[in-house]
């Protein structure tokens, strides 16, 4: 015959110690994993509740304006003779108006950051142009019109300030 034995304090009490300690166990691991993908991979940024939906609309097409500007402007400067202060002109003028949008663009806050890494990273290849590539142009040019002026008789070599 069989007895029913009820399990003693000190069994109850391992047995509710075991389940708290894997029950903290898997707390942990997933905490830190949700921590380590994040810092990967980055959070994403949730839509404001307060940014409507034509704040949102006003932002993507300011950044949009902005990037066409920098792009447009940036071969500009390749085209042009040096002038550092009118690249200074025109690269104040694009900070201002990206301080301007600061606050319509919560929602596409990361897309902001990367155009203003972009801002950047145009002006210091426009730098770059300006002292290893427009002296190499420049010599271009002036070989090519001794041998050969432009179309219209006129020499095209870039003036230098």
């Amino acid at each position: 015959m069989r007895t029913t034995r009820k399990p003693s304090a000190a069994i109850i009490g391992r047995r509710v110690g075991a389940a708290v300690f894997w029950l903290m166990a898997v707390f942990v691991i997933g905490a830190s994993t949700r921590s380590v993908v994040s810092a990967l991979y980055g959070k994403p940024e949730p839509a404001s509740a307060s940014a409507s939906a034509s704040d949102e609309l006003r932002c993507a097409q300011g950044l949009r304006e902005l990037s066409r500007v920098l792009h447009d402007q940036a071969a500009a400067e390749l085209r042009l003779p040096r002038d550092r202060s009118r690249m200074a002109h025109w690269l104040a003028a694009w900070d201002r108006r990206y301080v301007a949008l600061e606050q319509p663009c919560a929602s596409l806050s990361s897309t902001r950051r990367d155009l203003f890494k972009l801002r950047e990273h145009i002006e210091a290849l426009l730098h770059q142009h300006e002292r290893e590539g427009l002296p190499l142009t420049e010599s271009i040019e002036r070989a090519l019109d001794r041998v050969s002026p432009t179309a219209d008789g006129s020499a095209h070599t870039p003036k230098e300030t």
